[in-house]
C-alpha cells in the first residue's frame, strides 16, 4: 500500500509501490476495487498483478514477511478491516474470470511505468 506521487496515475503507483516494498516488477492483471469507508480519509484502489520475475522480498520497514497461500487458504488475521472485503471481492473476480482490464485507464493516459530505480528500465503497459 501506498501513495500516488505527483505526476503518477494510479497503476504507475501501484506497480512502484509493489517494486519498492517486495523488490519485484510486476504486470497489473485487473481491478479488484475501489474502497472508501465513512469517516476515513482514504480512498483505497487495488488491483491485482503478476510478478514479472524474481522472488518477493520484504522491505523490513513497511512489509516483514512474504508468504504464499492457496486462494481458498488465505489467512484470516488481517491488518486492516477492509482486508477481508477486499480478498472477499479479489476471490470473486479471480474464480469468475471478470477482473477488469487495466489497459483502458492506461490508454486514457497514455501511461508508461518510469521509475526513479535505475535497476529497472522503463516498461511500456500498452502492449499487453
Amino acid at each position: 500500500a501506498g501513495y500516488v506521487n505527483r505526476g503518477e496515475v494510479l497503476e504507475q503507483a501501484a506497480v512502484r509501490e509493489v517494486y519498492e516494498e517486495l523488490g519485484v516488477a510486476v504486470r497489473l492483471t485487473g481491478l479488484v476495487g475501489v474502497y472508501s469507508e465513512r469517516d476515513e480519509p482514504v480512498v483505497l484502489v487495488v488491483y491485482a498483478g503478476e510478478v514479472q520475475g524474481g522472488e518477493p522480498q520484504p522491505d523490513g520497514r513497511e512489509v516483514s514477511e512474504v508468504r504464499r497461500f492457496p486462494l481458498d487458504g488465505l489467512p484470516l488475521d488481517l491488518a486492516f478491516p477492509h482486508d477481508r472485503r477486499v480478498l472477499a471481492d479479489w476471490k470473486r473476480a479471480v474464480k469468475a474470470g471478470s477482473l477488469v482490464s487495466r489497459e483502458s485507464g492506461l490508454k486514457a493516459h497514455g501511461a508508461r511505468l518510469k521509475t526513479h530505480d535505475s535497476r529497472l528500465k522503463t516498461q511500456d503497459w500498452r502492449g499487453t
